[in-house]
């Protein structure tokens, strides 16, 4: 088994399964001390593609970007490599929030289970933020697109990526459901569509599709 197989195992491990707070911490919390080595060496393109992205619509490498979902901080490794000096990151796993502070990258790790509420985070203060594969079938839900608009300033950008596969195959999200929800914010005056974008990410399990959004 290459490292390509390995990789795609632990994430269908995270991927499917109990939807339990508890156990989902734990799944990511017990690849923290590994997920890097099989994320890097297997051809895994989705964080670049996606920082790179977004660095585009923020020139300001000053900026403040908030990376949600951030895990052991791969995206914010690439935010970094691009410039960007104010990156935080948010997430549910403490062994990976760790290995994130260890890379001395962010300005500040949030640890939080994310379901729907409030968070502790200030209004219109980041001028990004960042999601790259938090939605799956127990992952992040479109409950989480408001309080991202709160905490995005006016003018500032969204870029949520996910597996192709799962806007089929997931109940929260299929028949239309993840992108009628962004489109009912759009209509309610919160956000615009800049573009959505499908692209490969190294292997055919790993296609997948993007939103920018940018906040009004």
């Amino acid at each position: 088994m290459d490292v390509s197989d390995k990789f795609e195992n632990k994430l269908m491990d995270i991927n499917q399964g109990s939807s339990s707070k508890n156990d989902i911490i734990k799944k990511f919390d017990d690849l923290a001390d590994t997920f890097d080595e099989f994320s890097k060496g297997s051809g895994y393109t989705a964080l670049k593609y996606c920082s790179t992205l977004l660095s585009k619509h923020i020139p300001d490498r000053k900026a403040n970007i908030l990376d949600f979902g951030c895990g052991t901080g791969l995206v914010g490794e690439q935010l970094y490599q691009l410039g960007f000096q104010n990156i935080d990151g948010f997430d549910c796993a403490p062994k990976c929030l760790q290995v994130a502070e260890n890379k001395q990258i962010f300005k500040r790790l949030f640890c939080e289970f994310f379901s729907g509420q409030t968070l502790n985070l200030a209004t219109d203060f980041y001028d990004g933020l960042i999601c790259v594969g938090g939605f799956f079938p127990s992952g992040l839900k479109a409950n989480c697109f408001r309080e991202w608009i709160r905490i995005v300033k006016p003018g500032g950008y969204i870029l949520n990526a996910m597996r192709r596969s799962f806007l089929e195959t997931c109940l929260d999200f299929n028949d239309g459901k993840l992108e009628g929800e962004m489109k009912a914010l759009e209509s309610d005056g919160k956000w615009k569509l800049i573009l959505t974008e499908e692209f490969e990410a190294g292997r055919k399990e790993w296609n997948m599709i993007l939103f920018l959004h940018q906040i009004l």
